[in-house]
Order: structure tokens, then sequence, then C-alpha cells
């Protein structure tokens, strides 16, 4: 059996899931996949409280009128999806959505990785980030939401270092202006000027 209809059947499962969560009095309900869902909720509000409890089940009432098998063909069946099997499949939210970044922010962000490849360590990426760009709140709504884990895995590392990552943009921003360059040349390593904080990253459910 083909894996896109495999992967369409398991969409399905999930709009029935939600369906039956979401439907009063529904006899189909699962106590454990329920309780699980209730608590996701809740960690999606104390995370970011734009996500109410009621948005939140707003939409995924939504999404389980469109998380059926038609709809999902019919969607699929617009595009030319080469049908391959053992892929793993990613469900991914774009910068966008994180609280309190905004386009322009986002936008620089993705202008200076073009023009200078991928970043490396938190380091670079805030050495490369213009002065007033990015506060220490954006950066520490992008740790929470796994924005840096290319980069740095531990969240609360990214988190607990914010500060120190605004400052490192001032820094940099400040030599950008007035042109000047370090009289170690590019082989500068910042790790020996900013230090990080050394911490326990978060749990799995804290996540």
């Amino acid at each position: 059996m083909s894996t896109l209809y495999n992967r369409i059947k398991a969409f399905e499962k999930l709009g029935i899931l939600f369906s039956n969560k979401f439907t009063e009095n529904s006899s189909n309900k699962s106590e454990h996949w329920s309780s699980k869902l209730d608590k996701a909720i809740d960690l999606a509000y104390k995370y970011n409280t734009w996500f109410t409890k009621d948005s939140v089940k707003k939409a995924l009432n939504e999404w389980s009128k469109q998380l059926n098998y038609n709809s999902l063909k019919n969607w699929t069946d617009q595009y030319k999806i080469e049908d391959k099997s053992e892929k793993k499949i990613a469900i991914r939210t774009g910068l966008c959505s994180i609280k309190n970044v905004g386009n322009k922010a986002l936008n620089s962000i993705i202008e200076e990785r073009d023009r200078t490849g991928l970043f490396k360590d938190l380091l670079g990426f805030a050495s490369s980030i213009n002065e007033g760009l990015l506060g220490k709140s954006h950066y520490e709504h992008l740790a929470t939401a796994g924005a840096f884990s290319s980069i740095c895995s531990n969240r609360k590392k990214a988190f607990m270092s914010a500060q120190i990552l605004v400052d490192i943009s001032v820094s940099s921003s400040v030599d950008k202006f007035s042109q000047q360059q370090s009289i170690f040349g590019n082989t500068i390593d910042l790790s020996e000027i900013w230090k990080l904080p050394e911490v326990s990253d978060w749990d799995v459910e804290y996540k």
C-alpha cells in the first residue's frame, strides 16, 4: 500500500481524534489521548498566551472538519508527489508565527543567512544581527519555540543567553558602523570573549 495513502489515513485518524474530542457526549473519546491533548493545550497557553484554550480548541475543531480522506485526497491530487517509503515527516511552524518577532527581523535574518551561509552557533548568529533588530524578549521567544535548535540543541541555554546575545549584536554593530577590524583579523574566536551560561536543558514536557 502506498506511503501517500498511509499518510492520508494517518491524518484522517488525527481528524477523527480532534472530532471526538470536541463533540459533546461522544462515546468514541479516547481518555488516554484526550488527556494528552488537554495537557498540550495547557502547555501551549503557558508558553505563549496568544494561544488561549478557546482559540486552540476552535482551531482544532475546524481542522477536524478538514482532516478527512476525501479532502486530503483532493488536495494531494493537485500536486505531483513522489511516493517514496521510509521518509520522515515533520510538521513545522513558520518563524512568522513566533510571538512578537516581526517580519522585518525575520527577513533580515533570512537575508543574512542567504548572504553568508548557515549559522554555525549562537554567537555567530548574534554577531550577524544588527543592533535593535532583536531584543531580549525576541531571543527568548525564538529560543522557547526551538528556532535555534540547529545551532544550539539546549533551549534553556539559548533562552538564558538572551541578554548576552543582544549585547553581542550591539558590539558587532558598532564595529560594522565604524568599519573597524579586530587586531586578530577574522580568526577571532567569539567564545573567548563571550561566555554563554552552562545549564541543563528543560525536560521534554517543559519544551
